[in-house]
């Protein structure tokens, strides 16, 4: 005779349905996060090679927005210190005009007002910091503001307080990027220029009129030459930021690259089939429904129904 055992099948069918409620589940949170696992023990064979990719991602992505702020900083220092290569030039101008004219008229106010102008460029400032002050950011690099007290001053040198040492960053692993430009490295041959037609004009053979006298003049010519090597200098120096962002482009395009490629890497290990989560979770939501029907007939099955 056969014999119907009710609580063992239900027992049975129950956990069954426990499992598939538990791969049904699973497959929910697959099409929902998008993602194979949640945890790292979930994922035992990948799990340290999926958080060395993942550090290496986060660090790309720090080395990213430091690249996005140098990138910021070197356009202003582009354009300053071609403002003051153009300064430089325009003083030469100056004595350039005054030489062919012999006339020194309004000479000195023009210098002067260019020298104001290089002062407010030297003493430009970012986010609160000076640019041309080397690490030494929270002091003006340039410590004077009229012709008077560069004149007052033994040399030109003395009238520069930045720091020797330039910013520096570290853009990648192996590579820390100095970058920015010295006050003084910039500059100070122009101040001591400047420096020396401003007292010419304020000692004895002074002031420059509106007839140069031939003393004057070739004091002048003589001037020229120097205000060359200048312009040359403050050319170099803006070779060398157009340099530092060409290097910065190129750390900048390894960066991209590295980050496209971890970003792939890590969606490899960690990222769900979004087609094959779906059709699991449809396949998983129709084994819980006839699991469910199952056990329903299941518990309404009674020995009388075989007698």
């Amino acid at each position: 005779m056969t014999r119907v055992s009710n609580f063992a099948q239900s027992q049975a069918l129950i956990t069954e349905v426990l499992k598939v409620q538990e791969r049904l589940f699973e497959s929910q949170r697959k099409v929902v996060t998008g993602k194979i696992a949640e945890t790292y023990k979930d994922l035992p064979r990948d799990s340290v090679v999926l958080l060395g990719a993942k550090t290496v991602e986060s660090r790309t992505v720090q080395y990213q927005r430091t690249g996005v702020e140098l990138e910021r900083r070197l356009k202003v220092y582009d354009l300053q210190i071609n403002e003051l290569a153009n300064i430089a030039v325009d003083v030469r101008q100056e004595v350039i005009g005054s030489t062919a004219t012999r006339s020194g008229l309004s000479l000195m106010e023009r210098v002067d007002a260019l020298f104001q102008q290089a002062v407010r460029v030297l003493n430009t400032t970012l986010d609160g910091n000076y640019m041309f002050s080397g690490t030494q950011t929270d002091t003006p690099p340039v410590n004077i503001s009229t012709l008077g007290e560069l004149i007052a001053l033994p040399t030109a040198a003395d009238a520069f307080d930045n720091s020797l040492q330039k910013l520096s960053a570290q853009a990648d692993d192996t590579f820390v990027m100095e970058y920015g430009v010295l006050a003084s490295e910039a500059a100070e041959s122009l101040f001591a220029a400047i420096k020396r037609v401003a007292e010419f004009d304020a000692g004895p053979s002074g002031p420059f009129s509106s007839q140069l006298t031939e003393v004057q003049r070739n004091f002048l010519l003589g001037e020229l030459p120097v205000h060359i090597q200048i312009i040359d200098n403050l050319q170099l120096e803006v070779a060398k930021v157009g340099t530092d962002q060409q290097v910065l482009d190129e750390i900048t395009f390894r960066h991209i690259e590295t980050l496209n490629f971890t970003k792939l890497f890590i969606s490899d290990i960690e990222d769900a089939d979004a087609a094959e989560a779906v059709a699991n979770l449809n396949q998983d939501q129709l084994a819980l429904e006839g699991s469910f029907r199952v056990l329903a007939q299941i518990t309404r099955l009674s020995l009388l129904d075989f007698l």
